[in-house]
């Protein structure tokens, strides 16, 4: 073998390592930023009736350790969330956060719940500015027919840093996409299959 063929040989082969090297650094990088785009959620609790809608979402808010003062800001469809989301407020009234529904994404018709007597929470006075600790998606919002896409309730959320807890019945968040679009840090998906009459 000649001198120049040595070190043609031995340079091909520094070149060849050299980008088997920088090949599998691209690729943790690339795996790396895979992974973490999107959390991987797994069922954690399988639960039943009422309660079991009401006691992790609790549980979740109470782990949180919101601030006195701070928001809760739930987004929703007017007449057909808007019980669910009184009912959970209910469920939380002991504790310090300020509860707010948003109908749709319409954040300047946004109110303030509160504690009725002998009621239960009940819709109050205008929000005013939002700064939300935890933001609530309601899955009304991603039925068929509503106004309001995933799309467009990501880009209301990115505005805040806040967390996102989806509430929803028969996977209606899956079903729709809306858990590939949004970063959910936690989704409470209850079944109402079947619903029996009896006359």
């Amino acid at each position: 073998m000649l001198p120049g063929e040595q070190i043609t040989r031995r340079a091909a082969l520094q070149y060849f390592f050299f980008f088997c090297e920088l090949n599998h650094i691209f690729f943790k990088l690339n795996l790396s930023s895979l992974t973490s785009f999107k959390k991987i959620m797994k069922e954690t609790e399988s639960l039943k009736g009422v309660p079991g809608i009401l006691r992790p979402f609790k549980k979740y808010i109470e782990e949180k350790k919101i601030p006195a003062g701070r928001q809760i800001v739930f987004y929703g469809c007017p007449g057909t969330c808007l019980p669910f989301v009184e009912l959970i407020a209910y469920a939380i009234r002991d504790l310090p956060a300020e509860i707010v529904f948003v109908p749709f994404l319409e954040e300047e018709n946004a109110v303030k719940l509160k504690i009725v007597k002998n009621l239960g929470a009940q819709t109050d006075i205008p929000a005013g500015e939002l700064n939300p600790e935890i933001i609530v998606i309601m899955g009304g919002l991603a039925m068929p027919n509503i106004p309001v896409s995933a799309k467009d309730a990501k880009e209301t959320a990115g505005k805040y840093n806040a967390a996102i807890v989806g509430i929803c019945f028969m996977e209606m968040l899956e079903k729709e996409g809306w858990t590939k679009e949004m970063d959910f840090d936690m989704i409470i998906d209850a079944s109402i299959d079947p619903v029996k009459i009896y006359r």
